[in-house]
């Protein structure tokens, strides 16, 4: 006869005992727990039975008598809410990454090192890039800065660079385009200030007047430098709308100016797939030929459902940048 298990946590949790310390270690990005059974483990039904809520299990290890894995811990919830409709006592019995012994170090010598752990966790997000701005003819220069940029691995979620004059020296010498450049931290904003060379900003002419959407889809997010968006974010938007136009207004008076900026639209699209079977094998080999597909897109989700007799109606979102 089986039995139904609930999820356990590590003892020292229970002796430390807040809610709020759970909570915390729960979204500690980069903190794996590891994660055993007690019993005879069905490796198939283990594995599809996270898969099916999208927890990514590594290390996968499985013996007669008990299996083991890890997972993030931000998929604390998922995988006591999972155990709860399975036959598995499942236990967290440690912590792996590169905040693991911070845990472990909180967990033994009480409140004073977790509140140096939380100071510690808050200093190194406060040392990661939170957003990138471009001002004085940054904006218009933005592309080649963020060449340079990408080059040097500078973007959003990354540290800060450690040397900032010597990132403004690389982005000055790789156009003629730049006659000086600055970079700077703001709090978590990472400020890069230009000013063109002579000669080499577009003249009134030549400034692009509008940024249009090459396809049908629904606006996801919105980066504007310069104009007005005449969209917002969960609109719907068809091939040729104006997003963002070349003007912006003041005192109630109507200037025009260049359409500098990006719009993420996601794109939704549907075909059959036919299979000689029903079931979840057939569903995930419909999904899989579907990634493969797109291979060449930048797909965020991928869906299958059974429509008629071995016909899986598979939809594919990918994404689509308007600049």
């Amino acid at each position: 006869m089986l039995r139904k298990f609930a999820f356990q946590m590590p003892e020292q949790n229970k002796t430390t005992g807040s809610r709020g310390e759970k909570v915390k270690i729960d979204k500690i990005k980069g903190l794996f727990g590891v994660y055993e059974t007690e019993v005879e483990t069905d490796k198939k039904a283990f594995m599809e039975a996270f898969k099916r809520r999208g927890v990514a299990l590594y290390n996968i290890r499985y013996s007669k008598k008990r299996g083991s894995c890890t997972s993030s811990v931000t998929n604390r919830r998922k995988m006591c809410a999972i155990s709860d409709n399975m036959c598995y006592n499942i236990k967290e019995t440690g912590y792996k990454g590169k905040f693991a012994l911070a845990v472990y170090a909180a967990k033994k010598s009480g409140l004073i090192v977790a509140l140096a752990l939380t100071c510690v966790f808050a200093a190194i997000n406060d040392n990661r890039i939170g957003k990138i701005e471009f001002t004085g003819d940054g904006a218009l220069l933005r592309k080649e800065t963020e060449t340079v940029l990408n080059a040097e691995n500078v973007r959003v979620g990354e540290f800060f660079p450690d040397d900032m004059n010597e990132l403004a020296r690389k982005i000055t010498s790789s156009s003629g385009k730049f006659e000086f450049v600055a970079v700077s931290k703001h709090g978590r904003t990472l400020s890069v200030d230009a000013r063109a060379a002579a000669g080499k900003t577009l003249p009134l002419n030549e400034w692009k007047k509008r940024i249009t959407s090459p396809c049908d889809g629904v606006v996801r997010r919105i980066s504007r430098y310069s104009g007005t968006s005449l969209v917002s974010v969960g609109d719907a938007v068809k091939k040729g709308d104006v997003l963002i136009d070349g003007y912006f207004e003041k005192n109630g008076e109507r200037y025009e100016t260049e359409s500098l900026g990006d719009v993420e639209i996601a794109v939704a699209e549907k075909y059959d797939y036919k299979t000689s079977g029903e079931g979840e094998e057939y569903r995930d080999r419909a999904k899989a030929v579907a990634r493969e597909r797109y291979e060449d897109k930048d797909v965020i989700s991928v869906s299958a459902e059974l429509t008629a007799p071995c016909v899986y109606t598979v939809t594919v979102t990918y994404v689509v940048i308007a600049d």
